[in-house]
């Protein structure tokens, strides 16, 4: 499963971030670093 598809369907089932981490098998600190490049990258893709 992609990162984009897990983080979809975990924020769509209401999951935390701890949760999310876990699932992942990431920390909390990595998951919300990857979580800010990915919407910086869809708001560039977005906005050009």
């Amino acid at each position: 499963m992609s990162g984009a598809i897990a983080w979809g369907d975990a924020l769509l089932r209401g999951m935390t971030l701890d949760e999310i981490a876990e699932v992942m098998g990431l920390s909390v600190p990595t998951l919300k670093r990857d979580w800010r490049r990915a919407r910086a990258f869809l708001f560039d893709y977005l906005s050009a």
